[in-house]
């Protein structure tokens, strides 16, 4: 007897429990202020195109890079001075002149061409990313991203087709 009713009681405690938050985006333009101003001030830079948000798969987020001659870079990293390595990175935009794409062709609304690799891994593994052109500019967005109930692919060519939208920053 006591058995069925312990089991009643924690039945209804996990019906009862709240559900995990929904994956929380974190507002770009706000956190890449700095490097936005810098890429803004240097006239060989491309077009800043960032989505307005993305749900980055880190609690701590340092933003570093900017604007190198004709593209920029920026990286988040989870520590400070991350540099890229495979253990700290977040997510990287950059743009360069170019209309290549590789991977997985897809359509992103505005873009000329578009394609999605997903996560692969080796030796290290490799997140996954968007590249697409805009006015013979590829732009890559390359990220570890929370799990969403849409996916990478489609969080990512949403992040692309929004970045688009809201146009240079």
């Amino acid at each position: 007897m006591r058995r069925g009713l312990l089991a009643v009681v924690i039945l209804g405690l996990l019906v009862a429990a709240p559900a995990p938050a929904a994956a929380a985006t974190i507002a770009l333009p706000t956190l890449l202020a700095k490097q936005i101003h810098a890429i803004k001030g240097n006239a060989k830079a491309p077009p800043l195109l960032l989505p307005p948000a993305l749900p980055l798969d880190a609690k701590h987020l340092y933003p570093t890079g900017g604007p190198l001659g004709k593209r920029y870079d920026i990286e988040i990293g989870a520590v400070k001075n991350c540099g890229g390595a495979n253990a700290c990175f977040v997510a990287d935009f950059t743009a360069e002149p170019g209309t290549t794409v590789l991977g997985k062709r897809v359509t992103v609304t505005g873009a000329a061409k578009a394609a999605f690799t997903p996560l692969s891994c080796g030796a290290s593994c490799s997140p996954p990313q968007i590249v697409f052109i805009v006015h013979g500019i590829r732009y890559t967005i390359q990220a570890n991203l929370k799990k969403t109930a849409k996916g990478d692919r489609a969080t990512l060519i949403s992040a692309a087709a929004a970045a688009i939208t809201a146009g240079p920053r």
